[in-house]
C-alpha cells in the first residue's frame, strides 16, 4: 500500500486508546497472513482523521465517503475505519464493506465491551481475567479477518462455505487462512 490512505472516522479515533498504533497494529497482523500465503504486505502511510459524519450503521455510505475524501491516487488501497457497533455481530458485512475490483475498504471497529459480554456467558466459570484474555485474542483474530476478507473482495475473491476460510460468509474462530480457491 505505497502511501496508502488509512482513515479514522472521530468515532472511531474515540473508541480506542492510541488509535494509530491500534489501526497500523491490526494492518501488521493482516501483514502476516499476507506474506505466509501470497509474500506480499500492505505498507501504509500515516494513519488520517477522516471527517466522516454519516450514519454509524451505513457502511455504503461510509465507502461512498471515504472514496470521495480520497481517490486511491498513489495507493494500491484506501482503508477507512468506522465506529463499531453497540452489539456483538457475526456478519462481515455488518463489520466491513469493500469495492469489488477497487481499492477502497471500510471497517468497524471491534468493541472490548461487546466481545467480553459475548464470552462471559458460555464461559463463566473461567476467572474474569481468563475471559478478558480470551475476549482480547478474539478481537484481534476478528479484526485481523475482516481485514483480510474486505481485501480479498477488493481483488474479487467471493464468500465461500468452508467455515476455515477467511472469505466464508460469516466470522467464526476456526478462520485460519484463503483457500486455495481463493487464492487461484
Amino acid at each position: 500500500m505505497p502511501g496508502g490512505g488509512v482513515w479514522a472516522d472521530a468515532a472511531s479515533r474515540a473508541q480506542p486508546i492510541r488509535w494509530k498504533e491500534r489501526v497500523l497494529a491490526q494492518v501488521d497482523r493482516a501483514n502476516a497472513v499476507l506474506k505466509a500465503q501470497f509474500g506480499v504486505r500492505l505498507e501504509p502511510g500515516e494513519p488520517l482523521a477522516w471527517d466522516h459524519r454519516g450514519r454509524g450503521d451505513d457502511l455504503e455510505a461510509a465507502l461512498a465517503d471515504l472514496a470521495a475524501v480520497d481517490e486511491g491516487r498513489g495507493a494500491d488501497w484506501v482503508i477507512g475505519f468506522v465506529s463499531a457497533l453497540p452489539f456483538f455481530p457475526d456478519s462481515p458485512h455488518l463489520l466491513g464493506m469493500a469495492q469489488y475490483f477497487g481499492r477502497h475498504l471500510v471497517l468497524r471497529g471491534m468493541d472490548q465491551l461487546a466481545e467480553l459480554q459475548a464470552i462471559d456467558a458460555p464461559c463463566d466459570k473461567l476467572p474474569a481475567q481468563e475471559r478478558e484474555q480470551l475476549a482480547r485474542e478474539r478481537r484481534l483474530h476478528r479484526e485481523t479477518a475482516l481485514l483480510l476478507h474486505e481485501w480479498a473482495h477488493t481483488l474479487g475473491a467471493f464468500h465461500e462455505r468452508s467455515g476455515e476460510s477467511i472469505m466464508h460468509v460469516s466470522y467464526g474462530h476456526r478462520v485460519s487462512g484463503f483457500s486455495a480457491p481463493s487464492v487461484e
